[in-house]
């Protein structure tokens, strides 16, 4: 099984049967830390092989450089199903709320995305201080 994207975003919204990520971005920039960011979304797909069709479990942690876990949502069981349509990749898609972030300084972070136990993929978030604005 592998990530075939990770993008984070405003908000990842089910509309009509189709999932729409509003916004996209990768990069916050703010003078104040600690940073605790309201909302976003987080659109992930993960595709596998036939080999892996049947109940699996998606975890996503927030880490810092060094690897520490921050924050991350409780595991999620899932199915991988065969394609409804022939020759279609073996997919499962999810749109995941992130809500209340905190993030303690500026700095390089990643959504580390793992199903049953093993790494996938991790999706980053650049975290960067914007400077004071000259005083007049």
């Amino acid at each position: 099984m592998f990530v075939r994207f990770g993008i984070l975003g405003n908000a990842a919204v089910i509309a009509g049967g189709k999932w729409n990520l509003l916004g996209h971005f990768n990069l916050l920039r703010t003078r104040v830390f600690p940073l605790r960011w309201p909302e976003m979304g987080i659109l992930l797909r993960l595709e596998g092989d036939h080999r892996e069709i049947g109940r699996h479990t998606l975890r996503v942690d927030f880490v810092n450089e060094t690897g520490e876990r921050l924050t991350g949502a409780d595991a999620l069981e899932f199915q991988l199903n065969e394609p409804s349509v022939p020759g279609f990749p073996i997919d499962f898609v999810i749109g995941i709320k992130v809500a209340n972030l905190d993030i303690p300084g500026p700095g390089n972070y990643d959504f580390v995305v793992r199903v049953d136990d093993t790494y996938l993929d991790s999706i980053p978030l650049y975290v960067r201080a914007l400077e004071e604005p000259p005083q007049n």
